[in-house]
């Protein structure tokens, strides 16, 4: 068996999904999972061998393994998971039916068919990820907190990124609501475990910082880094295309059409660079081109992608200074005030399009010709879409500019 290419897939929504399960039936289940033939997916019987599964875990006292084996497989039957939400109940059994004779050294098990979209039947919305990652984990959260953060690697920025979850949802996903109330016990045994497993054992780093409302504790922020470079990840191109992925292509390609960017340059950037960092660079470029910063969007863009020059949350500098508290809470107040911000503008982008919609023809004209004097290459892009994409802001700016908009 080739340890180092079994690999686990699942959708997001089972990995955001509540259930709990003993490190033991974790093992078993993501084992039987990289067996699964995503060429196949109406294939839900699976074989493995205990042996196997003892070998790849390094489980000792293999006496007591198989009895913990026998035992996780009994109580794997009884295992759902919970996808419901406020407007309905949605539950899901994983298997159907598991086999496991006494000395036979085999564990058949038969996925129940309702819970294969979610293992094998993927278009979009997954993650995947080594299992030889989580082989050496022994505790049941360690696996589960860092399936939760393998989810948003595919936005790393210089191999950081990071995910924020609420106290009480990160609970509820580990099915620990009624354990470790008090948040002590909860960030000795849950937290503090996992971030240290995770750090010795994965391919990835980790930090947690406590996010608090007055004394509570409401979220957890974990900032993380890839040991390897997403660039060269081993994952197989159908996997990579989604239907995601697609909109955003296209979307991004008509964007930069209506502006002018040859193909052949905008097709070189698909091909190196992630869509996510390609989209967050256009903004970042439209933004500089609307306060007259630049003249050259396709130059200007080839540089911002090549040094990042988009990165709001900063997760190089909080990486390297992690330890520094004042850093952090600067960098949370300062991402609040982004947001407000961003809000603030998005309010007086719709109010800049009410305000035109009301103004007659011959002052539309005279702000659409003062428009297009600053900014020519929306002219074309306005033609084509209308007041949308960038447009309102670029409307926003021009009526602040003729004192037509306070």
């Amino acid at each position: 068996m080739e340890d180092n290419n079994l690999t686990v897939v699942k959708h997001n929504q089972m990995i955001e999904a509540r259930y709990s399960m003993s490190i033991m039936e974790q093992r078993i289940l993501l084992f039987l999972i990289s067996q699964l033939d995503f060429n196949n997916p109406n294939i839900t019987q699976i074989k493995i061998l205990t042996a196997d599964l003892i070998n790849f875990f390094n489980i000792s006292n293999q006496g007591s393994a198989f009895t913990s084996i026998r035992s996780a497989c009994q109580s794997l039957m009884s295992c759902k998971i919970d996808l419901s939400n406020t407007d309905a109940v949605h539950l899901i059994n994983i298997f159907g039916e598991i086999y496991h004779e006494k000395g036979s050294g085999v564990i058949s098990a038969n996925f129940y068919p309702k819970i294969m979209p979610y293992l094998a039947e993927l278009k979009s919305h997954f993650t995947k990820y080594k299992l030889s990652a989580v082989a050496k984990f022994k505790s049941e959260y360690s696996i589960r907190i860092y399936e939760l953060l393998k989810m948003h690697e595919y936005q790393a920025s210089n191999n950081n990124f990071f995910k924020v979850i609420e106290t009480p949802v990160l609970r509820k996903i580990l099915g620990i609501t009624d354990k470790y109330k008090n948040f002590n016990n909860f960030e000795t045994d849950v937290l503090k475990r996992a971030t240290k497993e995770i750090n010795e054992k994965s391919d990835i780093n980790i930090e947690y910082k406590k996010i608090k409302k007055g004394k509570v504790i409401t979220e957890i922020k974990f900032i993380c880094i890839s040991k390897q470079k997403i660039s060269n990840l081993n994952l197989d191109k159908e996997f990579l295309i989604n239907e995601e992925d697609e909109k955003l292509k296209k979307f991004l390609q008509s964007e930069f059409e209506t502006l002018g960017i040859k193909a052949s340059t905008y097709q070189k950037w698909f091909e190196i660079y992630n869509l996510n960092l390609i989209k967050n660079n256009f903004n970042y470029t439209m933004k500089e081109y609307s306060l007259n910063k630049i003249k050259n969007i396709t130059g200007y863009m080839n540089k911002a992608l090549e040094n990042n020059y988009w990165n709001i949350s900063e997760l190089e500098k909080i990486a390297k200074k992690i330890k520094e508290e004042e850093l952090y809470k600067a960098r949370i107040q300062k991402e609040l005030e982004e947001e407000q911000e961003r809000e603030k503008i998005k309010q007086q982008e719709i109010e800049a399009i009410n305000i035109f919609s009301g103004l007659d023809e011959n002052k539309k004209k005279l702000v659409l010709d003062d428009l297009f004097l600053n900014y020519s290459h929306l002219r074309k892009y306005y033609e084509t879409f209308g007041f949308s994409g960038h447009m309102p802001y670029f409307l926003l700016i021009t009526l602040q500019k003729l004192n037509i908009l306070n």
